[in-house]
């Protein structure tokens, strides 16, 4: 018995060594959500409005305000995680006065858990901290990079380096106000970029 443990240590030591090193080298991958978190953080004491929201709210570009704004919009956000993201920041945001939320009548009944971008869901946890909509679902993916974008997308990463293979959602370019410039771009080239 105590051999087959030996034997089975020596097999798993390679993968016990490599799980943290590629867990941290994900965890710092660029993505929306980490570049807004930074940008975010940096400009709270300054930060006078607030937009949030889904897609709806990239329209939202904070460069047209008379005072200085961000867009913490998401694509496929719902209004669980907007209220979560205000709500964690709020005693940060001295200068805050006016907080814009889009709501449509689809935003209502809209969560992203049980929609088709529910694989966006795990980095609200790993990157802002956010605990997931319902907590007595246990799910591996709120607590590790590999397993929220999927061994797949890992795997090809690992193998070619081209972090376009595992991207969720990243607009072209994203402003330090937090708006999402995603070019010229369709809502059906939008919809298949995902």
């Amino acid at each position: 018995m105590k051999r087959l443990l030996q034997k089975l240590f020596v097999f798993l030591l390679p993968f016990l060594l490599i799980y943290p090193i590629l867990e941290y080298r994900l965890s710092q991958l660029p993505s929306s959500y980490a570049q807004r978190k930074k940008d975010f953080e940096s400009q709270l004491t300054d930060i006078e409005i607030l937009s949030t929201g889904s897609s709806l709210g990239n329209a939202i570009n904070p460069i047209y305000f008379n005072q200085q704004g961000f867009n913490l919009n998401n694509d496929a956000q719902d209004l669980y995680y907007d209220v979560q993201l205000v709500e964690k920041y709020l005693d940060k945001l001295p200068k805050l006065k006016i907080i814009i939320m889009p709501i449509s009548y689809f935003s209502m009944g809209y969560r992203i858990g049980n929609s088709l971008s529910a694989s966006r869901q795990p980095f609200y946890t790993l990157i802002w901290g956010i605990p997931p909509q319902y907590h007595s679902e246990l799910n591996i993916r709120y607590f590790s990079f590999i397993a929220a974008y999927g061994w797949k997308k890992v795997r090809n990463f690992l193998l070619t380096g081209d972090i376009d293979m595992i991207m969720i959602d990243q607009p072209k370019k994203i402003n330090k106000n937090g708006w999402g410039d995603y070019g010229n771009r369709s809502i059906q080239e939008n919809y298949e970029n995902e």
